[in-house]
């Protein structure tokens, strides 16, 4: 008996399976086409179809949730685009309108300016070194011209610059005959900014006769009825550099026979002159 080697079996059994695989090729040949190796489940030739993917079935119900979205979402937003081009619109127009009433006011200003003569002669002439060169019956008379027009209504403020230069030039002047118009006409007005001024001038001038007016008299000065009055006297006499003069007729005001309330204030005042000294 002929022993066969195991090589030779091995060629021979792998002879049979080519010879098997062309025969099968030769009856079908596309059944691998798709199937190279030529896979089988339980005898059966895998097809090409088991190797494609499947295409998932689209739910209708979530393409419907989908669109409608889409579409809420579109409607959205053109209305916000629409409510935008309108407000823009609206910011447009009004800045149009403010621009058309700017240029009026502007061209109406103008035409009243056109027409408005302004003249500075008055400024410099009125002024408080050029007053103080003017003599005292002179200023006097401007003095009750300018408080006259003070007591009008409606040219309260642009009066009262004219007669505190008035007031400052008559406490500057060298003419002692200016403490008479001050004491007559500005410590007697019934305006409590004109007293008020007047009161200022009287104690820079820094004068026997001026302090006597605000110290020593009753509703004048430190003694006005008014508190706004006799609160700026009382610091105008307190700022002065020089206090001997008000303080020795403060103390001869204590020493008089005058009445108990003018007393009382030139007592304080004094104390306070002697403490700020």
């Amino acid at each position: 008996m002929e022993k066969i080697s195991p090589l030779r079996a091995s060629l021979k059994a792998f002879e049979q399976f080519k010879a098997q695989r062309i025969q099968k090729r030769q009856e079908n040949p596309n059944t691998n086409a798709t199937n190279p190796f030529g896979l089988t489940f339980k005898g059966v030739t895998l097809t090409a179809d088991v190797f494609t993917p499947e295409t998932p079935k689209e739910n209708p119900a979530t393409t419907n949730k989908f669109n409608e979205a889409f579409q809420k979402a579109g409607k959205l937003a053109s209305s916000a685009w629409v409510s935008t081009l309108n407000r823009i619109g609206s910011i447009k127009q009004s800045m149009i309108s403010f621009g058309n009433r700017m240029k009026e006011n502007a061209i109406n200003t103008w035409d009243k300016l056109n027409k408005t003569e302004i003249s500075f002669t008055g400024l410099f002439k009125d002024s408080v070194s050029n007053l103080q060169k003017r003599p005292v019956n002179e200023l006097e008379e401007m003095f009750k011209d300018e408080l006259a027009t003070v007591e009008g209504e409606g040219k309260f403020i642009m009066s009262l610059k004219k007669v505190s230069n008035i007031i400052e030039a008559l406490g500057r002047h060298e003419d002692n005959d200016a403490i008479r118009v001050l004491t007559d006409l500005g410590t007697n007005h019934n305006s409590d900014e004109v007293r008020e001024m007047t009161a200022r001038a009287l104690i820079k001038r820094n004068s026997r006769e001026s302090l006597e007016v605000v110290i020593k008299n009753k509703g004048k000065g430190i003694n006005d009825l008014s508190a706004r009055v006799a609160m700026t006297a009382i610091n105008e006499l307190l700022a002065l550099k020089e206090k001997e003069r008000a303080i020795e007729i403060l103390e001869e005001t204590l020493n008089s026979e005058t009445e108990q309330e003018v007393q009382d204030t030139a007592r304080s005042v004094k104390a306070l002159m002697s403490f700020s000294s």
